[in-house]
């Protein structure tokens, strides 16, 4: 924990991506890469890891689906999470609905996230908007 919050990490890892990533890589062949120690699940140096960081491994878009985060925030008093990630149509939504239907205020950095495509990206972004978060500029 750096300060008074927690800084959580997520990454997609399998320990065998054909046999644990389910539908999910059937659907998304390039996810079979995600095998637990290699490169393409590291975190980014660049995004500033710190010893005190947490990293919690998922096996589906949502931060929440099959892993400790519900418990891990529950214990630290938190009740809002500010989101950032990779894919705003994926994993960033997922996970903004997920921490909603968990009684979690969900706030959207607006320039923390992204999407392969533009479109997706800012149609997400209004939806999330709409019904699920606050989706907010850095400033």
């Amino acid at each position: 924990m750096r300060g008074r919050f927690p800084i959580i990490f997520t990454t997609i890892a399998y320990d065998d991506p054909a046999r644990d990533g389910g539908w999910w890589t059937r659907k998304v062949p390039w996810l079979l890469k995600f095998e637990t120690q290699a490169k393409a699940v590291r975190i980014d140096p660049v995004l500033g890891w710190h010893a005190d960081d947490i990293l919690i491994e998922k096996p589906c878009p949502s931060s929440f689906h099959a892993t400790g985060l519900d418990t891990l925030l529950r214990d630290c008093n938190i009740d809002t999470l500010i989101i950032a990630g990779c894919t705003t149509s994926v994993c960033v939504r997922a996970t903004a609905v997920d921490a909603m239907q968990h009684g979690y205020r969900a706030i959207v950095a607006r320039e923390a996230v992204g999407d392969l495509n533009p479109h997706l990206h800012e149609l997400h972004l209004r939806d999330l908007e709409s019904r699920y978060a606050d989706v907010t500029p850095l400033s």
